[in-house]
C-alpha cells in the first residue's frame, strides 16, 4: 500500500536516492524531472567534449513536458556523447571526490569486481564458514539450463561427487550434470582457451553455491568446481530450473572463468549512503509553465 507522507522538521534524512542522479533540476526549485527514454541516461558529462545539449517544450494537447536531445555538431561513428551536466555538479562532484568516506559501519564493503581474477581461487561454501566474503558479494556462474537438456552430459561414477554433495547437503542427490562449453556455444582456440560466447553472454548468469573444488592437473588455473544451480527472477522462461528450491540442480566440473563474483542487489557501489547524489543541471530559462509545441 502507497500512502503520502507529508515531511516536516522532525522527519531525519538518512539519504538520498540513486534516481536523483538521473534527474534534471534547477537550483531553488522544489521538483526534478526525470526524462523517459531509451539510453537518454547514458550520456555522462564533460563539459569540453560536450557534442549534445537538451532542450524542452511542453505538448500542446496533453500538456507533458518533452526534452529534446539536440546533437551541437557531427558526431563521428563510434565517438561517444557527452553533454555539460552544468557548474554546480561538477562542483559537487570536485568536493565528493575529495571528502567522500565511507562510515563504520560500510568500511568492510569491496566491489565485487576485486575478486574476479581468473587466478584467484574460489572458495567453497564450507571454506566461507571460516573466511566469508564480504556480505555485498554473491557468486554467479555461466551455464544455460535449456541448452544442456539436448546434450548427453551426464557423469559417469568415476566422477560422482557425492560425497561432497551429500557432506554439503545433507541428503542424497540422484542426478548430475557436467559443465560444457558446447552450451554456451563453446569457443574454442589451440584446445585450451576459452572465451565467452558471443551475444550476450549475461543472460546466463544465474546464481550458484560452490561447495567442491578440484584440480585436474598441476597447470595453473586449471581448477574445477561443483556448483548448485540456483534461478533468479530475469532468468528467460526456458532457462528456470524446475524444482531448483526443493532439488538441488547439481553442476560439476565448471572452470573457473565460468564462476564470477556480483553485487548483491541494491549492495553496490553506487547504493553506498555515502555515494554521489546530485540532479543534472538545467542550464537554459526554461519555463515549463509557458513552453508549448
Amino acid at each position: 500500500e502507497l500512502r503520502r507522507v507529508m515531511l516536516t522538521r522532525s522527519h531525519v534524512r538518512v539519504g538520498r536516492q540513486l534516481l536523483l542522479n538521473y534527474c534534471f533540476g534547477r537550483k531553488g526549485e522544489d521538483k526534478v524531472y526525470f526524462p523517459l527514454g531509451l539510453g537518454v541516461n547514458l550520456i555522462n558529462h564533460d563539459r569540453e567534449r560536450a557534442n549534445v545539449k537538451v532542450e524542452w517544450r511542453r505538448l500542446q494537447d496533453s500538456g507533458d513536458i518533452v526534452i529534446d536531445y539536440i546533437i551541437t555538431r557531427d558526431v563521428h561513428p563510434d565517438e561517444e556523447l557527452f553533454m555539460d551536466y552544468g557548474k554546480e555538479w561538477e562542483t559537487a562532484w570536485e568536493e565528493h571526490q575529495s571528502s567522500f568516506a565511507l562510515s563504520h559501519e560500510q568500511k568492510h564493503y569491496v566491489p565485487a569486481h576485486t575478486f574476479n581474477d581468473d587466478h584467484i581461487l574460489v572458495r567453497t561454501v564450507q571454506e566461507q564458514q571460516t573466511d566469508p566474503y564480504p556480505d555485498n558479494v554473491q557468486t554467479f556462474c555461466y551455464y544455460s539450463y535449456a541448452q544442456t537438456q539436448h546434450l548427453s552430459t551426464r557423469i559417469n561414477e568415476e566422477e560422482d561427487p557425492s560425497d561432497s554433495l551429500v557432506d554439503f547437503t545433507g541428503g542424497d542427490i540422484d542426478e548430475y550434470e557436467s559443465w560444457s562449453w558446447l552450451n554456451l556455444e563453446r569457443i574454442a582456440t589451440k584446445g585450451i582457451q576459452y572465451q565467452l560466447p558471443t551475444g550476450n553472454p549475461h543472460i546466463y548468469l544465474r546464481p550458484c553455491k560452490i561447495f567442491a573444488r578440484e584440480s585436474t592437473s598441476t597447470a595453473v588455473n586449471d581448477e574445477r568446481y561443483m556448483a548448485i544451480m540456483m534461478n533468479h527472477d530475469n532468468l528467460l522462461p526456458q532457462e528456470i530450473i524446475p524444482d531448483a528450491d526443493m532439488t538441488p540442480h547439481v553442476v560439476v566440473n565448471i572452470p573457473r572463468e565460468s564462476v564470477t563474483f556480483v553485487d548483491q542487489s541494491y549492495a553496490g557501489d553506487a547504493h553506498l549512503r555515502e555515494a554521489f547524489r546530485h540532479e543534472i543541471a538545467i542550464l537554459d530559462d526554461t519555463d515549463f509553465m509557458l513552453v508549448e509545441e
